[in-house]
């Protein structure tokens, strides 16, 4: 229980001064914000900046538990059990970071199709595609 109190007060200062940074961006491209009158594209840009989010927290949650793993495994001190955790971390912290982006590619190839945009590298890679 006290592992879970202090893991979940880690990831609530993390997350906590970002949050409406966060939300404020989600609404970034929308056109319909100040008459109401919105369509199928301003919510194709929500989505694609709710995804475009997550992958930025996925990239560093990927990032932060790589490193923990790489700090678990210097401080292992020849320990096979810890090596074997330790490299474990990594390996799951890359798979989560390999899965994150190709989530990513597959979706934004997903939104370019949908909202009828070309269909490129640097546009699938980015997300970062008109779709006005």
């Amino acid at each position: 229980m006290k592992y879970f109190i202090y893991i979940f007060t880690i990831i609530t200062l993390i997350f906590f001064f970002v949050s409406t940074a966060q939300a404020i961006s989600l609404v970034e491209g929308v056109g319909c914000i100040d008459s109401g009158n919105c369509g199928f594209q301003d919510l194709l840009a929500v989505v694609k900046n709710l995804f475009l989010m997550l992958r930025q927290i996925g990239f560093w949650a990927a990032i932060g538990f790589g490193i923990y793993g790489g700090i678990r495994l210097t401080l292992s001190q020849g320990n096979p059990n810890n090596i074997k955790q330790a490299r474990g971390i990594i390996i799951a912290a890359f798979v989560g970071l390999v899965i994150v982006y190709g989530v990513s590619l597959i979706l934004n190839t997903v939104l370019l199709i949908i909202a009828g945009q070309s269909i490129n590298f640097s546009n699938i890679w980015s997300g970062n595609f008109p779709l006005h």
